[in-house]
């Protein structure tokens, strides 16, 4: 029996004839593309787990410099409400022992970025970085503490808060990252039985405090949040504010974590709520 030259090698699409030399060229416009969007998506995986890599290090080295104690406490209770209206609530002051922040270590810290302002521990979490403030708040999105260009970027307080820790209410911005790196623990808080279990957040300042916040709330919102205007504003209007968000009574003084969400809109975003509960001050003949 004999067979025609080729015909084995055609076949039929929608009816017509496709030849083997069409039939290469029409694997090739499909497998192509396929590959090079293959190779691209390796690439980028690769970077990623470089640059979260590099993150991790760098941040890991630098808790060498950490001012944090490592002891944990419970959050004591939320002040008992002031007699004057005009007056701040007492907040538990104690003087520490030994100064939580060395000046060698605030030097030191000082020396590799002089944007930095002090040092958060959430205990419970693996959230423990140093804090910067820069002159925006475009700069540390993606770059470290060190000044490396990297998405993990840095755990940065709002330009805004002209006072610093200071201030009537502080804002912290960070990444929410698929390591699980820098703000990313934050989502934990939207269980409320982890809530009630990890409230203690510990700052350590320039001025060799350490401050105590209590976590009360966590919301998801957005960028249009109210907060996000405050800043300038009375201190009637930011008490109004956080009361409507279930602040303790008798707490005047706030400090807010803000990170991206999983997935949703670019403009998504959780905040955390924390009054600040407990202020341990330097002894007198600690501080030259």
């Amino acid at each position: 029996m004999k067979h025609g030259k080729g015909k084995s090698a055609d076949i039929r699409v929608f009816g017509n004839k496709i030849n083997r030399n069409t039939r290469r060229l029409i694997f090739a416009a499909l497998f192509v593309p396929a590959l090079a969007g293959a190779i691209i998506a390796s690439l980028m995986l690769l970077i990623n787990y470089r640059e979260s890599r590099a993150a991790k290090d760098e941040y890991e080295g630098l808790r060498k410099h950490s001012p944090m104690a490592t002891e944990t406490s419970a959050p004591p209770p939320f002040p008992s409400p002031s007699p004057s209206p005009s007056s701040e609530p007492d907040i538990d002051e104690e003087p520490v022992v030994a100064l939580p922040e060395t000046p060698e270590q605030v030097e030191t810290l000082l020396n590799l970025n002089p944007d930095y302002i002090g040092w958060i521990k959430i205990d419970g979490t693996g959230i423990d970085y140093p804090v910067v403030q820069g002159r925006d708040n475009v700069k540390y999105i993606n770059t470290t503490f060190m000044g490396e260009n990297n998405r993990a970027g840095a755990i940065f307080m709002d330009r805004r808060c002209a006072d610093t820790f200071g201030s009537h209410f502080a804002v912290l911005y960070g990444h929410n990252r698929n390591d699980g790196s820098m703000f990313t623990a934050l989502h934990d808080y939207e269980d409320e039985a982890y809530l009630k279990a990890n409230q203690n957040i510990r700052i350590a300042t320039l001025e060799g405090e350490t401050l105590t916040y209590r976590i009360f709330a966590a919301r998801l919102t957005t960028v249009h949040d109210e907060l996000f205007s405050l800043f300038g504003k009375s201190k009637a209007t930011v008490e109004r504010y956080f009361d409507r968000h279930d602040a303790p009574e008798g707490a005047q003084r706030f400090l807010v974590l803000s990170t991206c969400t999983f997935g949703g809109s670019d403009d998504d975003r959780l905040l955390i709520f924390a009054a600040i509960t407990k202020r341990n001050t330097p002894t007198p003949e600690l501080v030259q």
